[in-house]
């Protein structure tokens, strides 16, 4: 487009500087021109020829389509919670993987009496991530209740969290808030799931699997 663009100039500043259409300027000016638009003619077929390579077996292009070519570490990576630029006490990741078909991350995050303010951050996070519009530790503070069994489906995906540790602790030592969740997300590529549970006061954990098939 750009090469194009520079041809039409060059045949408008012929113009302006009055030139007459047999002169040896206005010549040169043509012969850029065409050559110009010869190069951009020869980098139009070469993006199609390299579209028609990078197209998949029913046409569509895996460029366009992310989860055709999105490995386990891409997913996991993708729903591995972040706690951005904030300072904290400490904070590590790790990544094992089987392959190219599954992963499992697992983090630790330390923040000297804020574990359940992060808690609520990575519930708010895995919730999204899931595509629920409720959020566990948001609906225990409104309601004071713990959830049990959230779950959801559409088309594309199947999602489930749950409060895993609720029907294993007798209902006296139930903890006022959760601080133990499971989040699972399916679709037809891949599978996820995320545990994330509040060790102490200071710190959070996460185990992540991500499985594609």
């Amino acid at each position: 487009m750009k090469i194009a663009m520079f041809a039409v100039m060059l045949l408008a500043a012929a113009s302006l500087f009055g030139c007459s259409s047999d002169s040896a300027a206005v010549a040169k000016l043509k012969a850029e021109a065409d050559a110009a638009k010869a190069e951009a003619d020869a980098a139009k077929t070469e993006l199609a020829l390299l579209k028609a390579q990078l197209a998949g077996p029913d046409g569509k292009s895996k460029v366009d389509d992310p989860a055709v070519q999105k490995t386990a570490e891409q997913l996991a990576r993708d729903w591995t919670f972040g706690p951005g630029t904030q300072k904290l006490q400490a904070w590590g990741s790790e990544l094992t993987k089987s392959g190219e078909k599954l992963v499992v991350v697992s983090c630790r995050l330390r923040d000297d009496g804020k574990a359940k303010e992060w808690f609520a951050r990575m519930s708010k996070f895995y919730s999204d991530k899931c595509g629920s519009d409720k959020d566990p530790v948001k609906l225990n503070s409104e309601s004071g209740k713990h959830q049990l069994g959230i779950h959801g489906e559409n088309k594309a995906a199947h999602f489930l969290i749950h409060e895993p540790g609720l029907m294993s602790i007798p209902i006296s030592q139930i903890p006022p808030k959760p601080n133990e969740l499971l989040f699972a997300h399916s679709d037809a590529e891949s599978t996820v799931t995320v545990f994330i549970w509040q060790q102490s006061d200071d710190v959070v954990m996460i185990a992540l699997t991500a499985v594609v098939r």
